[in-house]
């Protein structure tokens, strides 16, 4: 997991941003690292559903969890680091979902195939469409009960809830007459 001061780094557009705003403004730019730190505790603030870390903690006692974002959360900061295997950022990376690239590499740094991934997002575009472009298998967790409007390629699953996908995890454990994996 990367330090804070790591990550600080990885955020110069909004660095330069509040320099910026600083300067226009007549204030002291020894006020930047304050108000940087204050922009970044506040940009990880983050409010999870009821369900997610119970559901986190069973998926991750089953099987390795990553976490592909376009973001700059700090997992850390969040509290959330212990129900991930690592992270990988776009920044990090050099590229960001869709690209087949930033999937790829997530597995290669799990130990599998693509077609052994299952990749679950929110996003109709950049998590179902760019796991499947990739060769991963996708879950759509569609939160807020959209229709799937696309004819092209579909997820391989699709759940409301991440308490659902839980259930789905544990009951394939049990199909398969294992007590962990899949």
């Amino acid at each position: 997991m990367q330090t804070d001061h790591l990550r600080r780094a990885q955020l110069p557009l909004w660095r330069l941003t509040l320099a910026h705003a600083l300067r226009e403004s007549g204030a002291d730019l020894s006020l930047l690292e304050p108000a940087f730190e204050a922009f970044y505790a506040a940009r990880n603030q983050v409010e999870c559903y009821s369900d997610s870390l119970d559901a986190l903690q069973r998926i991750a006692a089953r099987m390795p969890v990553a976490a592909i974002t376009n973001g700059n959360a700090d997992l850390q900061r969040i509290g959330l680091t212990a129900h991930f295997a690592f992270h990988l950022g776009a920044r990090e990376h050099g590229a960001a979902k869709p690209d087949p690239g930033i999937f790829l590499a997530a597995c290669t740094r799990l130990g599998c195939m693509p077609a052994e991934v299952l990749h679950v997002g929110d996003h109709v575009e950049m998590d179902v469409a760019g796991a499947v472009r990739a060769g991963l298998r996708a879950c759509w967790l569609n939160r807020v009960g959209g229709r799937w409007e696309r004819e092209d390629l579909r997820p391989d699953l699709e759940f409301v809830t991440l308490t659902e996908l839980a259930d789905w995890v544990e009951a394939q454990a049990r199909e398969d007459g294992c007590g962990e994996g899949l």
